[in-house]
């Protein structure tokens, strides 16, 4: 009776361990779910960058990049571009640099206008202009001397001007022509605050066919004919000039007008004269006859 008991028990012990490993009445082992990952919920303060606006002191993407300035060009005045054309002529080397000026043997050519700085020395050549334009010759201590013709020749310009730079000594000879040892067929002024010393052999001193301006400088000529001859007018406005001649001192064939300067003339024809009027300011200018 107690074994009978007992093989009841342990049958029932048998089917409540069974029951309990999981096991259903089929047999199959159910499957054990596995809990599920959740997403974290995204902040509500979180800035959304597909739809938060740049900050407004960001720079717009089509926004274009600074760009440089220079500074702007000066337009020439009209009638003044000559003055824009630099050069250099270096007498002792025969070198030039600048627009329309080239050398031909010991001849300086100058076909187009200009402002050309001269220095150095040239024996037996010269400096010939010939152009439409304005020429300024700049004599930085320079000296030239032609044996045959004039040293300085203005065959066409519209005006030329011949300046002394500051604290320059320059030399201008001529051995061998009755007109100039500057000659100048177009306008001519001279001025600067240095000293030019002329001499022309043969000839006069200085000679323009056109109009003749001296406004400053100092100038010493010495002239087997006249220091100073003119085709048009002779207008004298400042300078210190010392002419020795052995004709004329100052002559003009139209009109000589003496507005200012120290004037000291030795010549054993006229000290001055003109074909037409004479006019001397005498408050302004001083003229001393020897």
């Amino acid at each position: 009776m107690l074994k009978k008991k007992i093989l009841i028990a342990v049958t029932i012990y048998s089917l409540l361990a069974m029951t309990g490993c999981g096991q259903s009445s089929t047999g199959n082992i159910e499957p054990t779910t596995l809990p599920q990952e959740t997403e974290a919920p995204v902040p509500t303060n979180a800035p959304d960058s597909e739809s938060t606006p740049a900050p407004t002191n960001a720079a717009p993407e089509n926004t274009p990049a600074p760009t440089e300035t220079t500074a702007p060009v000066a337009t020439p005045v009209p009638g003044e571009e000559w003055k824009s054309n630099l050069g250099t002529i270096n007498l002792s080397t025969l070198q030039v640099s600048g627009t329309g000026v080239a050398v031909d043997g010991n001849i300086i050519r100058i076909t187009a206008g200009g402002d050309f700085t001269v220095t150095g020395t040239l024996d037996n050549g010269k400096i010939v202009v010939s152009t439409t334009e304005r020429v300024k010759l700049r004599l930085s201590n320079a000296s030239i001397t032609c044996n045959n013709d004039s040293a300085i020749f203005v065959e066409q310009s519209d005006k030329t001007f011949i300046t002394m730079e500051k604290g320059t000594s320059n030399t201008i000879t001529s051995k061998g022509t009755e007109e100039g040892a500057i000659y100048s067929k177009d306008d001519l002024e001279i001025k600067g605050s240095g000293a030019l010393t002329v001499t022309s052999q043969l000839g006069h001193g200085i000679k323009a066919s056109d109009d003749l301006n001296i406004e400053n400088g100092t100038l010493i000529i010495n002239a087997a004919r006249d220091g100073i001859h003119t085709n048009e007018t002779c207008d004298i406005s400042g300078g210190t000039i010392t002419i020795t001649a052995n004709k004329d001192g100052i002559e003009s064939e139209e009109n000589l007008l003496i507005r200012g300067g120290n004037i000291t003339i030795t010549a054993d024809g006229q000290e001055y004269t003109a074909a037409g009027e004479v006019t001397v300011d005498e408050s302004q200018a001083t003229i001393v006859v020897k």
